[in-house]
């Protein structure tokens, strides 16, 4: 009787890592885009560190969110899933920061 044993090596490809690349400038232009916004923001006086909290969580809210969402449900478990969750998150993200945009472009 004979007793093969194969270790699976699982490796991260090319398009994985472009992924993760792509989901990290996403989230540095939110967080630019709102730091941008809030920096003439004074309707509530916020302090300087309640502005950067909003920044922080604007950029990192729905990526962490939906990277806990994926690692609990059972079926989406795993490296190829989060980052996948990570990706369109972090592109929605920065997408629905569209008209704030289009509001510093006219101010300009």
């Amino acid at each position: 009787m004979e007793v093969i044993i194969e270790v699976r090596q699982k490796s991260v490809s090319i398009k994985q890592i472009l992924m993760v690349v792509v989901s990290i400038i996403c989230m540095t232009l939110t967080a630019y885009i709102s730091s941008l916004f809030m920096a003439d923001f004074d309707r509530f006086n916020l302090q300087a560190n309640e502005k950067l909290a909003f920044v922080f969580g604007s950029a990192l809210a729905l990526p962490l969110a939906s990277l806990i969402i994926s690692q609990l449900l059972i079926e989406y478990r795993g490296l190829k899933n989060a980052i996948k969750a990570v990706f369109y998150s972090s592109v929605l993200v920065l997408a629905a920061q569209t008209p704030v945009v289009f509001q510093l472009i006219s101010k300009v």
